[in-house]
């Protein structure tokens, strides 16, 4: 269904609604009483036609204010109109609020019902109007919806102008990402008819959506007269002027009454005196005691003005020098921490140096060097057997070096085998030595001695990390 907006003069919107949750954290989408409210006290300072976007803004975020102070005090999420502040301060002036009695009815009724109190909503702007130029409009639906949409009905300059802090789309109807609107037409008609389209956007049906309208006075306090009438309800407005005379005259009755005490205390005093002479000495006498009284009174309260000062002044001074001993002690400390640091430091690069050193000797040690054969042939007590094997070793060592050298070495290993009494497991006497190839098989090559040969070995290189991983 696509829903017109018929003969608006003017469309304004703001930059945001009163549902922003980055401006309005913890009070969001509940402010649309008092946004109405600030909005009809902003139209008595400024006027709609000359309104922007940048006051639209300026209404929320003085609503806002204006919700967290009254629900606080009230303790209540949702405020209705009647739980409003009745006054309001606002650019240094103070403004009374004052609803009427409220206009209840049907948006989609054509008809009103007098019987009933049931008006159409056409003939409850007319007669909110003739009240007071400006009303709060709540529409709601009875039975769906826990609470209601309040908005804000103005007349001025001989055109309507209405006012709605929720999320509302460039046409005024609802809308998830919408902003706060304003629109102005010149007939009651043309206000009736978008109302009835925005409430058919907020989903409220035809039988059950119903409103309530609430003239609203605001008028500031110097302006204020001594009564209002509201619909045959008188409301007395105190007068500034009368409560300061009230004050004075409060205030004159009070020395009065201490006057007379006085005055009935002087007379007791000088009770029983025969002559006059006696009733002014008696009076001289009391006057004497009253005024040592007070110079007591006065001394006594200078006293404790000066204990109290000087022990200020000493609990200052403690303050001062316990500040002045703990950045002492916070210096100790600092220093102290400092000398740990640099000998921590110290034992460290000591530490380091010698692991260094004893690595190096350590290493140095366990290099492996030749051993000569002259060295270590009498070292060993072999069997007989070991021996003679000894022996062929040796020789099979001196034949192979054919006499190149003078001296013959032995390695590490079989040093260590020997000592151990065992004969070295890589040498060639351990039964680990090769045959000599035949002469009818040298002339073969690779290829043709894998054919022929009994044992294939293969070789593979293995990742045992990932062998282990997986088994």
């Amino acid at each position: 269904m696509a829903y017109l907006i018929r003969n608006v003069s003017r469309i304004l919107r703001g930059s945001f609604c009163q549902g922003n949750t980055d401006l309005f954290p913890t009070t969001a989408g509940r402010q649309c009483t008092c946004n109405a409210l600030m909005s009809i006290i902003w139209s008595t300072c400024k006027p709609y036609s000359t309104w922007s976007s940048d006051d639209l803004d300026q209404i929320l975020m003085a609503g806002d204010d204006m919700y967290q102070w009254r629900s606080a005090e009230k303790q209540k999420i949702y405020l209705l109109i009647k739980e409003l502040p009745s006054m309001v301060t606002f650019s240094g002036v103070v403004y009374q609020t004052v609803f009427m009695e409220p206009f209840f009815g049907q948006v989609f009724s054509q008809a009103t019902s007098h019987d009933n109190s049931i008006y159409a909503l056409t003939d409850a702007i007319i007669s909110a109007m003739q009240q007071s130029p400006n009303a709060l409009f709540t529409v709601a639906s009875i039975g769906k919806h826990d609470c209601g949409y309040t908005m804000a009905i103005s007349s001025q300059n001989n055109a309507f102008h209405f006012f709605d802090s929720h999320s509302r789309t460039s046409v005024g109807l609802s809308g998830a990402h919408g902003t706060s609107f304003m629109l102005s037409c010149h007939t009651v008609g043309e206000l009736v008819h978008n109302i009835q389209n925005l409430a058919i956007s907020l989903g409220l049906g035809r039988q059950d959506a119903m409103f309530e309208l609430v003239p609203t006075l605001v008028i500031p306090c110097n302006a204020l007269p001594s009564s209002v009438s509201c619909n045959n309800t008188t409301i007395l407005v105190p007068d500034q002027n009368s409560q300061k005379d009230k004050r004075r005259e409060s205030k004159r009755q009070s020395n009065a009454r201490y006057r007379q005490q006085k005055r009935e205390e002087v007379q007791e005093h000088a009770k029983g005196c025969k002559t006059p002479d006696e009733k002014k000495e008696k009076l001289r006498e009391y006057n004497r005691q009253r005024r040592a009284e007070h110079r007591h009174k006065q001394r006594q309260e200078q006293d404790r003005e000066c204990a109290a000062k000087q022990g200020q002044k000493t609990t200052e001074e403690e303050n001062r020098e316990w500040e002045r001993q703990e950045q002492k002690q916070e210096r100790v400390r600092q220093l102290g921490r400092q000398r740990v640091a640099k000998y921590r430091e110290k034992q460290r690069q000591q530490k380091d140096k010698d692991y260094i050193q004893n690595k190096r000797q350590k290493l140095a040690s366990q290099e492996k060097e030749p051993v000569r054969l002259d060295s270590v042939s009498g070292e060993f007590s072999l069997t007989t057997n070991m021996r003679g094997m000894l022996d062929t070793f040796f020789s099979h060592i001196k034949s192979a070096d054919n006499g190149l050298n003078e001296n013959q070495w032995m390695c590490v290993t079989c040093n260590r085998a020997l000592k151990r009494k065992r004969m070295p497991s890589q040498c060639c006497m351990n039964q680990v030595n090769l045959i000599d190839i035949p002469n009818e098989l040298s002339h073969l090559s690779t290829l043709e001695q894998q054919l022929i040969c009994r044992i294939i070995l293969f070789s593979f290189v293995l990742n045992l990390f990932i062998m282990l991983s997986i088994g």
